[in-house]
């Protein structure tokens, strides 16, 4: 990159301790560029530096706030002119090139899909979660029915409140309600209580406000709370359509729930999702950038709606939208599956992100949802824009490396390599403890069945302690096979393959 003495860093977000992190803005002759951001960490003696510093001229992808000044980029002439952002109108916004009467246009971008505290009632997470049962019969939306789903699945809570003369409204310094777009709905307002039933419109402002909140305090005693943004919420959003987003551009973001279907803020992992965007941006705007990083990101916002609905529900646990998903209105998402990259890749980011998601969840079985939320939010403000799958991947090492000493290396080794997001790691490079890996281990000893990755071909069984082979088979060298524990009673195994064995506890 050229160097210029009117461009600048400036500091963007500064981690508490003990993270070492700062990200800054790149800026020219006084103004943004959108999208040149700059990560650094640092531990000690190490350091991880990880960015997108554009070609001179920049090209800007994100748009700014109305009457504020920034650089864009004209795609007529390859140039790059400062321009002033005049009106947002619907999903455009119309800049003014400063000092001339020329008017470009440029897409907004969308990232899809306290006083006191008084009573209110939530569903904990959805109401199939909760209940363990399966969308139909009585648990269907039926247009938002107080009957679709038994009362028994809205409980008890509690959620600060401001009082506001005789009345009561919702309040967290970084939760605001506003009506984005229509429809225009009641908001919750109370002198007693906040008990609604799931046909009431305020019902779902309170579910979500509930979550959000939870949610950042979970991730406020994992060391993360500086990562939470203020947001803007619509709860009955899009003329009720069925989708929910996060937008960056609006000021402070905003996230809108659409009422199609199953209301999408009636489920605890629309509002985790979205919100978790909002994290992502907070601490590294502009990098929703590239279908990979994208696919990241969503894997990444369905993973933590996964591990958030664990707090309540191991239930389905690797689905993603239990209650507003999984039905007639559309599929839902599962993080257990079998993608690999890049022979599962479709370029359609929330399909791919089950890839990068799947490969987080098999880590959270093998070291604990609290600890892979923690590396994961650890490594939001490094996703630089445009970075791959793979680089990603490594980057997850990198940040252990740097902020956990390494202790979930191998960990991160067995759930990324077998899905080939680490082409980089080699048999020949693993740990001298041995290129047996087990899978799920942890889930081998609920009753859950292991994936095994076979370091060579040959035969494989499953002894107990007095050396009775109680399974076996033939494999070929780099196949991931599962054994299954059903029938085997609580003890000590040995798996051999080969030359390797592994324990396992049942």
């Amino acid at each position: 990159m050229q160097q210029h003495s009117a461009a600048h860093w400036r500091l963007l977000f500064q981690a508490p301790q003990p993270y070492r992190l700062a990200v800054y803005q790149l800026e020219y002759a006084g103004y943004p560029v959108p999208g040149a951001t700059l990560a650094v960490g640092s531990a000690g003696s190490h350091r991880l530096l990880s960015g997108f510093l554009p070609e001179w001229p920049f090209e800007s992808t994100s748009p700014t706030t109305p009457g504020s000044k920034f650089w864009v980029a004209d795609s007529s002439t390859g140039k790059y002119v400062l321009c002033t952002a005049d009106t947002a109108m619907g999903s455009l916004t119309f800049y003014h090139h400063t000092g001339q009467q020329q008017v470009l246009v440029q897409p907004m971008l969308r990232y899809f899909h306290a006083d006191t505290s008084i009573k209110a009632r939530v569903f904990l997470p959805d109401p199939i979660s909760s209940s363990f049962t399966v969308y139909g019969q009585v648990f269907k939306d039926r247009g938002d029915s107080a009957f679709a789903t038994p009362g028994a699945q809205l409980f008890s809570v509690f959620v600060p409140v401001r009082r506001q003369a005789d009345s009561f409204t919702l309040y967290h310094p970084k939760i605001l309600f506003s009506e984005i777009s229509n429809p225009v709905t009641p908001h919750a307002v109370t002198t007693d209580s906040f008990a609604y039933l799931r046909s009431d419109a305020q019902f779902e402002e309170v579910n979500v406000f509930y979550h959000l909140v939870t949610l950042q305090s979970w991730w406020n005693t994992l060391g993360f709370g500086n990562w939470c943004d203020t947001v803007q919420v619509d709860v009955h959003s899009y003329e009720g359509a069925d989708e929910s987003a996060f937008n960056p551009l609006a000021q402070p973001p905003s996230i809108e729930f659409g009422d199609g279907g199953v209301d999408d803020a009636e489920d605890a992992d629309a509002a985790v999702h979205e919100y978790t965007h909002a994290a992502s941006h907070a601490v590294n705007p502009g990098a929703y950038a590239g279908t990979q990083r994208q696919a990241v990101e969503e894997g990444i916002c369905d993973f933590m709606a996964v591990c958030y609905s664990h707090r309540y529900s191991q239930y389905q646990p690797s689905w993603v939208y239990q209650w507003d998903g999984h039905n007639e209105f559309w599929v839902g998402r599962d993080l257990d599956n079998s993608r690999v990259y890049p022979g599962s890749l479709t370029n359609q980011t929330h399909v791919d992100g089950q890839l990068f998601g799947a490969a987080l969840y098999s880590l959270a079985k093998e070291i604990g949802d609290d600890s892979a939320v923690a590396l994961t939010l650890a490594a939001l403000p490094f996703l630089s824009k445009g970075i791959s799958m793979p680089a990603a991947a490594a980057l997850f090492l990198q940040v252990d490396s740097l902020w956990f000493g390494a202790r979930f290396h191998w960990p991160l080794v067995k759930a990324f390599y077998p899905r080939g997001l680490l082409p980089q790691v080699g048999l020949e490079s693993l740990p001298a403890k041995g290129p047996l890996w087990v899978l799920n281990s942890a889930g081998f000893a609920k009753g859950e069945s292991a994936q095994v990755f076979a370091p060579a071909a040959g035969h494989w069984m499953l002894t107990d302690a007095q050396g009775r082979v109680l399974m076996q088979g033939t494999c070929r060298q780099g196949e991931l096979f599962s054994i299954e524990p059903a029938e085997l009673a609580s003890a000590v195994y040995v798996l051999r393959v080969g030359r390797f064995s592994f324990q396992l506890l049942r």
